[in-house]
């Protein structure tokens, strides 16, 4: 079974609500990283030249979902938690090592990069 980008927002603010506090966010990152590669492996980012401004992408309305919580592991509590709780890092196998570097080169992968409407107005209106 695979998932659709369709699901993504759901699913992150689901990890983001239910996996908040102590261990469970070692595990909302091991998730997040899990999902998105699952998610990788089946998507198919636009061609840029070929999609239209209007045109909803799923994946890239995630990014600041999924920014925030690869930030909250990178420089956040559960960051504070890997680096002074080793004993409990051998207890629970989500918390040895870290996968937000990884999830964030898979967000990089994915994404598409444009300029963004707003600035694209603001541009043909200093023009005009």
């Amino acid at each position: 079974a695979s998932l659709e980008t369709k699901y993504l927002s759901d699913i992150i603010r689901e990890l983001a609500l239910s996996l908040s506090e102590g261990y469970m966010l070692h595990v909302r990152s091991a998730a997040l990283h899990s999902v998105l590669l699952a998610v990788s492996k089946v998507y198919q980012r636009p061609d840029a030249f070929s999609s239209h401004e209007d045109a909803p992408l799923p994946f890239d309305e995630c990014v600041p979902a999924m920014m925030d919580l690869i930030q909250q592991d990178l420089f956040g509590v559960a960051s504070e938690m890997k680096e002074t709780q080793d004993i409990q890092r051998r207890v629970i196998k989500e918390a040895v090592g870290v996968k937000s570097y990884d999830t964030l080169e898979i967000v990089c992968r994915n994404i598409l990069f444009k300029p963004s409407l707003a600035s694209v107005r603001s541009n043909s209106a200093k023009s005009a």
